[in-house]
């Protein structure tokens, strides 16, 4: 599939002016941020993006599920599936859908009409107990 792709190095810096400072969102973003982290090593860029993480996420707002696999919050949740899981569009889309599913819950449950990157990743990072406080305290 990448017999006649450019060389990484080039991808790696579009990739860098293309996020820029943005914040990201990802399934499972310890895997992506480590993979990522790599390779701007590799092509010598220094370049450490914000990771919000949809699996961390879903833990602490749809708690006690059987796993947190994307495939199984899709069909949970009913998201709608455009491609084969485990393909970078197909899972790019899901996440984006899973996202706006997570950030709906927390309005409707907590009554939050905006919810930051800098508030996700301090939900993603709080025990399970706390999450649930946080969240409350937020929505007043």
């Amino acid at each position: 599939m990448v017999k006649n792709a450019p060389p990484a190095k080039r991808v790696m810096k579009k990739l860098e002016e293309f996020i820029g400072t943005s914040p990201l969102i990802a399934h499972n973003a310890n895997f992506d941020q480590k993979f990522l982290t790599r390779e701007f090593d590799v092509a010598g860029i220094k370049l450490t993006p914000s990771f919000a993480c949809t699996m961390l996420l879903s833990r602490r707002i749809f708690q006690n599920l059987k796993n947190y696999k994307l495939g199984t919050l899709a069909d949970l949740l009913g998201l709608p599936s455009t491609g084969d899981l485990h393909r970078a569009l197909a899972d790019a889309e899901m996440t984006a859908h899973l996202y706006f599913r997570i950030c709906e819950r927390m309005s409707e449950e907590q009554g939050l009409s905006y919810t930051s990157h800098d508030f996700l990743r301090r939900i993603q990072k709080a025990k399970y107990a706390d999450a649930s406080r946080i969240l409350t305290s937020q929505g007043r």
